[in-house]
């Protein structure tokens, strides 16, 4: 689910890290999720993000050819996963 070479979101806790401490992370991050599914709390820093823009194409003057980028939390990108499917 997590890919390798993601970004390593807001907070700069990479996927490669994340994998690696799964032992230690799973439960508080289970429980979260948890807490979000059954009662829609949400710690404030998983709802933080922040924009950046980049380039598309053509000409670079031309503020149309831009498109944000949001950078989250991995496990709030993961949990959002979840909820789609």
């Amino acid at each position: 689910m997590l890919k390798s070479n993601s970004s390593p979101g807001l907070h700069g806790i990479s996927s490669f890290l994340l994998k690696s401490c799964t032992d230690t992370l799973c439960y508080p991050i289970s429980r979260i999720m948890t807490s979000y599914f059954n009662f829609y709390i949400l710690p404030s820093i998983w709802k933080t993000a922040s924009v950046t823009v980049r380039f598309k194409k053509d000409n670079k003057l031309d503020p149309n050819n831009y498109r944000p980028i949001s950078l989250r939390l991995i496990a709030y990108k993961v949990m959002e996963s979840i909820m789609i499917r």
